[in-house]
């Protein structure tokens, strides 16, 4: 009898408490599977910066380091940068903190025309780009990963006399 009692009772149990458990279940299997694994696996950043277009370009202050990363194979950081008040040179240094990623840079001038830009050569390399800057002059920055690469980074702007 105590068969019955308990088929009974599933018998009775609300189907959609079935479908929440295997939504829940599901879910949860889908989360594994996509989160990334590897060397970067322990290091998963959701970057809540809105930086992803030239328009949301995130102000950076000259010497000031800026973690951030590049989570997808598409994906691209914008960052606006201010120019001393004397004519020289800015340079961009892009801290590898990825044995995968290799960075690329590009940067635009006021108009949001590009002025040219550079590349690591190697997964994990650093970048360094140099170039000319007119005074007083907002100059904007992206970075992201050659050959869809992905990974951390610390990028500073600093001026060179």
């Amino acid at each position: 009898m105590a068969s019955g009692n308990w088929f009974g009772r599933l018998r009775g149990i609300d189907i959609r408490l079935v479908a929440a458990i295997g939504a829940t279940l599901l879910l949860i299997f889908a989360i594994a599977v996509t989160l990334p694994n590897g060397p970067d696996s322990g290091n998963v950043i959701f970057d809540p910066a809105p930086r992803h277009d030239i328009s949301h370009a995130e102000r950076v202050e000259l010497a000031k380091p800026i973690e951030s990363r590049i989570m997808r194979d598409k994906d691209a950081d914008f960052y606006q940068v201010k120019s001393a008040g004397a004519s020289g040179f800015l340079t961009v240094h892009v801290n590898n903190e990825s044995k995968t990623f290799i960075p690329e840079v590009r940067v635009f001038d006021s108009n949001r025309n590009s002025t040219g830009g550079g590349h690591a050569d190697a997964p994990g390399a650093n970048l360094e780009y140099r170039f000319p800057a007119q005074p007083d002059t907002t100059y904007y920055i992206q970075v992201w990963g050659q050959q869809g690469t992905v990974g951390t980074y610390i990028l500073m702007v600093s001026v060179v006399s």
